[in-house]
C-alpha cells in the first residue's frame, strides 16, 4: 500500500492561497484518490491540531492585507493643482469602491470561510482512508530529545519552536511500532525544506542526515520517500492511482507550474546564499522589526510614551482639583452655597453666576459647573484615555497614534509603504504626521537592500552595501510642539478652575 503523509503548510495551503505554491484544486485531487480507495493518509495527530490551530489566523491575514492595501490607496496624493488634483480623485474612486467592496464581502464572510475551511478539513481527516496516528509518550519522549541534541528540525544555535515537526518526524521514524507497516511506502511531502533537507540549494530533494540515519536504523530507509511538491508527487509517484481517477491532465499542467515555481525558489535561494555570504540581511527578514530597532525610530516612541504619561499627569491632577469643587459644593447646604456664589459675583467676573432662578442647592451648583465648563473642562465628557491611543512599537502602513486636543483637532501619525524587498533594490516608508486629515510633516525612511554577485570562480564581483536611511528630526519637533500645545492647554484650565474656586471663596490647598 502507498501512503502519503503531509506537513502542516501543504494542507492550510490548499484552502488559503497565501503563495503560489499549491492551488486550491490540491484538496479536491486528495480527495478523489481518498473516495477511489487509491491511496490512504497518514495524518499525525498533531497535524490536525497544527492545522486548525492556523487556519483561522491565516483565513483572518486575508484581512488584515486587504486593509493595509486601502490604507495605503487612502494615503495616495497628486501633484498640487486643483483640475489635477479632481481628475486623480476621480479616478481613485472606482478603485477604493473596489477595496471597500473586498473589504465588506471578507468582513462579511470570514466566519462563513473559517467554517468551510474547518468542515473541509474534518471530511478530509474523518475520511474512512485516512489514519489518524496519535502521539504516544515515546514519540514525544523521542523527539524532545531531537530537541535536545539539536537534531533536524532542530537547528544549533536558533531558538525556533520545532516540536511538532519533530513530533511528526519521529512519527515518520517509528511508523513500524505505530502501526503495521510490512512492504508499504511511505511519500512524506513537506514545503520545509529548511528543516528537513539535506540542503536547500543543491541537496532540497534529499532527507537530512540527522533523520536519515534515524529511518537506517529502523531499516526503513528504502520504504520513504522525501518529496517538496504535491502535484509532482501524485503525477510521478502515484501516476497509476491518478490515472485510475482520471486526474492526468489536470496534473500535468499544475507538474509546469509547480516546475516554475521551484526554479524561482532556487533563484531565491541563490540570491539569499551570496546574500548571506556578503553580510547582507536576509530579503525574508521581518524588516519593520529592523526599523523598529532603529535609534530615532526608538526615540519617537520613546517621545510619545512620554507625551502619555505627561498628559495622563496632567490631566488627572485636573480631575483632582474639579473632584474638589465637586466635594466642597456637595458638602454645603443651599445657603452656604448661595454665600459662595455672591462671593463670586462679588469679583465683578466677566460671566456672572445667574442665581435669581436658583431655587435650591442643586440649582446653584448646575449653575457654577456651567461656568466651569465655559471656561475649563469637563471631566464628564473628557477621558484621557480618549484624548492620546499609541501602539509602542513601529509597523508599516498602520496608525501609530492618534492625539485629541481640546479644540476639536485631532493628530493621527502614519506609517505607509509596501515593503517588497529585493536585491539590489530599495523601498520607501512615509512617516506621516497629519492634523485633520491635512499632512503637516513627513519624514521618509529608505530601505536600500543592497545587494553582491559572485563570479563563476567564487570571488565577489559587484555589489552595494544595505542600509536604511531616516531622519525623524522635523517628526520629532512636531510631536513635541503638539505635546506643549495640549498641555499648556491643560494647565491654563487648572489655573482658571483653581482661580474659580478662589473666587467662591473655598481655599485650595
Amino acid at each position: 500500500m502507498k501512503y502519503l503523509m503531509i506537513d502542516t503548510n501543504i494542507y492550510i495551503d490548499m484552502v488559503v492561497a497565501r503563495n503560489q505554491d499549491h492551488k486550491p484544486e490540491s484538496y479536491n485531487h486528495l480527495l478523489k484518490l481518498l473516495d477511489y480507495g487509491e491511496i490512504r493518509v497518514l495524518i499525525p495527530k498533531i497535524v490536525i491540531t497544527e492545522v486548525f490551530r492556523h487556519i483561522d489566523n491565516e483565513i483572518d491575514k486575508i484581512g488584515q492585507g486587504i486593509k493595509h492595501i486601502k490604507s495605503t490607496i487612502n494615503g495616495f496624493y497628486w501633484v498640487n493643482s486643483n483640475e489635477e488634483i479632481e481628475q486623480f480623485n476621480e479616478k481613485l474612486k472606482p478603485v477604493k469602491k473596489g477595496i471597500n467592496g473586498l473589504i465588506d464581502e471578507f468582513e462579511r464572510s470570514k466566519n462563513k470561510y473559517k467554517e468551510n475551511s474547518r468542515n473541509l478539513f474534518n471530511k478530509l481527516f474523518n475520511h474512512n482512508n485516512t489514519i489518524i496516528i496519535n502521539e504516544t509518550e515515546d514519540i514525544v519522549f523521542k523527539a524532545t530529545q531531537r530537541k535536545i541534541h539539536k537534531l533536524r528540525p532542530f537547528h544549533y544555535g536558533k531558538d525556533k519552536d520545532s516540536m511538532a515537526d519533530s513530533i511528526i518526524i519521529e512519527t515518520l521514524i517509528n511508523i513500524k511500532d505505530l502501526m503495521t507497516f510490512d512492504d508499504d511506502v511511505i511519500y512524506f511531502i513537506s514545503r520545509n525544506p529548511s528543516d528537513f533537507s539535506k540542503n536547500e540549494k543543491e541537496g532540497k530533494d534529499l532527507l537530512h542526515k540527522d533523520i536519515k540515519l534515524s529511518l537506517v536504523e529502523k531499516e526503513i530507509i528504502d520504504q520513504v520517500h522525501y518529496r517538496l511538491l504535491f502535484t509532482k508527487t501524485l503525477l510521478e509517484d502515484f501516476k497509476n492511482e491518478t490515472e485510475h481517477v482520471g486526474l492526468i491532465e489536470e496534473l500535468e499542467a499544475e507538474k509546469e507550474w509547480e516546475t516554475e515555481m521551484r526554479i524561482q525558489e532556487s533563484k531565491d535561494y541563490e540570491i539569499e546564499m551570496n546574500r548571506e555570504a556578503g553580510g547582507l540581511t536576509p530579503l525574508s527578514a521581518d524588516y519593520d522589526e529592523i526599523i523598529a530597532e532603529l535609534d530615532p525610530i526608538q526615540d519617537l516612541i520613546y517621545r510619545l510614551e512620554q507625551f502619555q504619561k505627561e498628559l495622563t499627569v496632567r490631566y488627572e491632577n485636573y480631575a483632582e482639583i474639579y473632584s474638589f469643587l465637586g466635594d466642597e459644593l456637595g458638602s454645603r447646604n443651599f445657603q452656604e452655597v448661595l454665600e459662595l456664589a455672591a462671593n463670586f459675583n462679588e469679583q465683578k467676573p466677566l460671566l456672572e453666576l445667574d442665581i435669581e432662578g436658583c431655587n435650591d442647592e442643586n440649582d446653584l451648583v448646575n449653575e457654577i459647573f456651567s461656568i466651569v465648563h465655559e471656561l475649563c473642562l469637563d471631566v464628564n465628557e473628557i477621558e484621557v484615555d480618549d484624548m492620546f491611543h499609541y501602539q509602542d512599537y513601529f509597523e508599516s502602513n498602520a496608525t501609530l497614534a492618534i492625539i485629541r486636543g481640546f479644540n476639536g483637532e485631532q493628530y493621527r501619525i502614519d506609517t505607509l509603504g509596501s515593503l517588497s524587498p529585493s536585491n539590489g533594490e530599495s523601498d520607501n516608508i512615509y512617516l506621516s504626521i497629519y492634523k485633520n486629515e491635512q499632512r503637516i510633516k513627513e519624514a521618509i525612511i529608505t530601505i536600500n537592500y543592497g545587494f553582491l554577485d559572485f563570479d563563476e570562480d567564487g570571488n565577489a564581483g559587484d555589489g552595494r552595501e544595505e542600509s536604511i536611511d531616516i531622519n525623524t528630526e522635523d517628526i520629532i519637533q512636531e510631536i513635541e510642539s503638539i505635546k506643549n500645545r495640549v498641555i499648556s492647554e491643560i494647565d491654563l484650565k487648572h489655573k482658571v478652575l483653581k482661580r474659580i474656586i478662589e473666587n467662591l471663596g473655598i481655599i485650595v490647598d
